[in-house]
């Protein structure tokens, strides 16, 4: 099972598939060091989607998000929200 199944089952969420584009230096910076990136979310779900991670044995990380580096469709979700939303990375520790 992967993880974003796990964490539908456990949080009962819906999470967005992942929006194929092109990486930005930074994200194929954390690519090379072992993170894998799991979803762009803000807070309350960021919180839980963070403490389930860890429940799992992974290591998070986080980063903040970049609008330039978004399709102009997730920007118009994000644009309000862009200090309190962050992209989770994970890795097994």
């Amino acid at each position: 099972m992967f993880v974003a199944d796990m964490l539908k089952e456990k949080t009962n969420l819906l999470i967005n598939p992942i929006v194929k584009q092109k990486m930005s230096k930074r994200e194929e910076e954390l690519k090379r060091n072992g993170w894998t990136k799991q979803n762009t979310i803000g807070e309350p779900r960021l919180s839980e989607c963070v403490e389930l991670y860890k429940s799992l044995g992974y290591a998070v990380h986080l980063e903040p998000v970049h609008p330039d580096e978004m399709t102009e469709e997730c920007r118009k979700c994000y644009e309000k929200e862009l200090g309190t939303v962050k992209t989770i990375y994970t890795r097994k520790k």
